[in-house]
């Protein structure tokens, strides 16, 4: 078994579906065109073997046991216990060379840079540790719908790191809200809210649009810790 990571160039945010779609096409129908040849895939497999290579003394295991590049796409596949060591050294170098990342394991896109800069719209059931990049409106209403008093009762919305809507359910149609726009003191909730103003406002969000700021009375979330 192992853990699968696919890195290529994208210059604009991609759904997880766009991006499953690309690497069947790549591996499925051999499209090779659906990745552009980039010197900075180049580069960063170079370095990543610099820092994981194949050979290792001692007979020691590789952390590879699959590893396959060309200039536009690479594909790698890593022994599970290599994960913590690998994983976070493998996002650092992807996001130095402005890369974009697929978490096969989790179904998640790890943007570059310049990308997260852009705004990203990540729609995450907190508890479940379901992911939806870029989703739909009917993956919204999916998504709060399925929120249970009992179970995944939280939802996330983030566009970009610290700017988020958030709700809870507290009961069958009780939930509370909260949105932050950047440090911790724009942090904002309001409560009562009902399940179908909670999809509409994520809805909302989707879009850019900020009508559902308005409809609600908000306190401001102090996180200060007491003397």
């Amino acid at each position: 078994m192992s853990y699968d990571l696919e890195v290529w160039k994208e210059s604009k945010p991609i759904t997880t579906q766009d991006a499953a779609d690309k690497i069947r096409k790549y591996w499925d129908e051999n499209d090779k065109s659906v990745f552009l040849d980039h010197l900075d895939v180049e580069l960063f497999a170079r370095e990543i073997i610099e820092i994981f290579p194949f050979d290792l003394p001692d007979n020691k295991t590789p952390i590879w046991s699959g590893f396959d590049e060309t200039k536009a796409f690479i594909s790698m596949n890593i022994g599970f216990s290599y994960i913590q060591e690998a994983l976070p050294r493998i996002l650092e170098i992807a996001a130095k060379y402005e890369l974009v990342c697929l978490d096969g394991q989790r179904g998640i896109i790890h943007y570059s840079p310049s990308i997260a800069a852009m705004g990203y719209l990540r729609l995450e059931e907190i508890e479940s540790g379901k992911i939806i990049d870029c989703p739909t409106k009917d993956e919204v209403r999916q998504v709060i719908s399925s929120l249970e008093p009992d179970k995944n009762k939280f939802a996330s919305f983030e566009k970009k790191d610290h700017f988020y809507i958030q709700t809870k359910i507290l009961d069958h149609d009780d939930f509370t809200f909260e949105y932050r726009e950047g440090s911790a003191d724009q942090h904002f909730q309001t409560e009562n809210v009902s399940r179908e103003e909670i999809i509409q406002a994520f809805i909302e969000y989707s879009k850019n649009q900020n009508d559902w700021k308005e409809r609600y009375r908000w306190t401001k979330l102090n996180f200060e810790k007491p003397n």
